[in-house]
């Protein structure tokens, strides 16, 4: 999401200068900027895939139709040139990763992880709008009430005639409100919904909260009248004062739900986020937290209290720069003493075992070699994870149940003319495990209960140990063997063996 967000960012913002030099410098320039632009977008296709074309030519085109210049654009810009620099940047890595792996690979990365993903959802992502709304709202707080105050102190909606008459240059923070408005619809209307899809709009974000907090004149075409003038003066200072007093009682109120923070493991279910709540709460690391907040938002009030003395222009500026400072200060502070140690101790609950678990798979692993470093390796679990490829070095073949993973195996018994499989280690997730020998299952293959023995009667104690048999109408018979060899948090390593 990273790479993927400064590629794309870097690629408006290249053709952003190519746009103003087009105009300024009699497009001397302009063109070098828009095939930048082009690169910047074929490395955001290897990093995020079609998306970084999508979103950039949806920014430009509603900003050139905005200021009606589409026609304009369309000559300036060499638009055949700039797709085969696309293209040359891009399609060579796809090409080669379908030479090799053939059009699987195709329809998982085009089809599975951006179609899907945004038009069905996948991996149990899929949340309603108000969630992309509660993601933007707090994960840029409180820069996203500074834009909607910079976004109607230029009344860019209402102003139309006044931008368009304007020069290219004073445009950049009407060009940031299409970046923010149009990448913030389009993720919030993908099926699919993390925190991390919102990314793409933080350079937007950063460009309009600026531009309000100083105030620049460049950042909105000349006011016509005085009395208008005056007014949006009002409208700023009010505004100001405002986001501050937000922002204090933001900081307070977060400060303090975050020193009770533990009591949330009385209402959780979830086994892992109980584990991480109880390592959270024997470090202390949210009182660090919450004393930096706290502390945050008292500097602010003083701030605030003491500011209103001042002359309006001077307030303003107190105000604004008294938020970037205290903000920047407490956000570094709390990324080191709360974000950071909270992020590992996440990692060591949920994501640490399952890299344990696929290194065994992994010849080239050090230390953690196993006797599954020649075997075949699938992932049993609820949704698909990347990692495991990564980790074990090896194609993984995906299931979400226990009786698929066995049609399978029977299936590739059958196609090999009932010789023996090659020996398969599964990654799974323990709970689908012991579902399955908790539960009489059932499935095309007519799994019974009786053809299931387990070492232990209560699977929750880790005994897992179970034999399958599988009964087809032309009598061919086939003895899938699971056994446990490793449980490391949520997740269980198995040995299958077929007979």
């Amino acid at each position: 999401e990273s790479v993927a967000t400064t590629t794309m960012s870097l690629s408006l913002m290249a053709f952003f200068h190519g746009y103003v030099r087009a105009q300024e410098s009699s497009g001397k320039g302009a063109d070098k900027a828009f095939y930048l632009a082009a690169v910047f977008m074929g490395l955001g296709v290897l990093a995020k895939g079609p998306v970084s074309i999508v979103l950039p030519c949806l920014v430009v085109g509603l900003f050139a139709a905005y200021t009606g210049e589409v026609r304009k654009l369309w000559s300036e810009v060499p638009i055949w040139r700039c797709a085969a620099i696309v293209g040359l940047v891009a399609i060579p890595w796809f090409a080669a990763m379908i030479h090799i792996h053939g059009m699987s690979y195709a329809t998982t990365f085009f089809g599975y992880h951006n179609v899907e993903r945004f038009v069905q959802g996948v991996n149990h992502h899929g949340q309603p709008i108000s969630y992309a709304l509660l993601c933007t709202l707090v994960g840029y707080a409180p820069w996203t009430l500074a834009c909607v105050f910079q976004l109607f102190r230029l009344r860019a909606l209402r102003r139309r005639s006044t931008w368009i008459a304007s020069s290219r240059r004073s445009r950049l923070t009407l060009f940031a409100g299409f970046w923010l408005v149009v990448a913030w619809t389009f993720f919030a209307s993908s099926a699919s919904k993390l925190p991390s899809y919102y990314l793409p709009i933080a350079p937007a974000v950063a460009l309009l909260a600026a531009a309000y907090l100083t105030c620049h004149s460049s950042s909105i075409p000349p006011i016509s009248s005085s009395k208008e003038e005056a007014g949006m003066r009002v409208v700023t200072l009010s505004g100001m004062t405002c986001l501050v007093s937000i922002s204090t009682l933001l900081f307070l109120l977060v400060g303090i739900a975050l020193w009770w923070f533990p009591t949330l493991s009385g209402i959780l279910r979830d086994e892992a986020t109980l584990r991480i709540l109880e390592a959270i709460a024997s470090r202390s690391i949210h009182l660090h937290g919450s004393t930096v907040l706290i502390l945050a938002g008292l500097a602010l009030l003083l701030v605030l209290c003491t500011g209103t003395k001042k002359p309006a222009l001077l307030r303003r500026e107190t105000l604004g720069r008294s938020l970037f400072i205290t903000y920047t200060a407490a956000a570094s502070v709390f990324a080191s003493v709360f974000l950071i140690p909270v992020v590992h101790q996440m990692d060591r609950v949920r994501q640490l075992p399952l890299r344990n678990m696929s290194l065994r798979c992994n010849p080239a692993s050090v230390g953690l070699r196993h006797k599954f470093e020649d075997a075949s390796v699938v992932m049993l679990a609820r949704a698909r994870m990347p990692s495991v490829v990564f980790y074990s070095g090896k194609p993984v073949a995906f299931f979400e149940s226990v009786e698929d993973l066995v049609l399978q195996i029977h299936e590739l018994a059958r196609s090999r003319g009932g010789e023996l499989v090659p020996k398969i280690a599964v990654v799974a997730e323990h709970e689908l495990w012991v579902d399955f020998v908790d539960r009489a299952p059932t499935g095309p293959l007519k799994l019974e209960r009786s053809h299931l023995r387990f070492a232990s009667p209560n699977p929750s104690n880790g005994a897992d140990d179970g034999e399958v048999r599988l009964s087809q109408m032309e009598g061919e018979r086939y003895n899938v063997r699971f056994r446990k060899t490793r449980v490391d948090g949520p997740y269980a390593l198995l040995e299958v063996t077929v007979s």
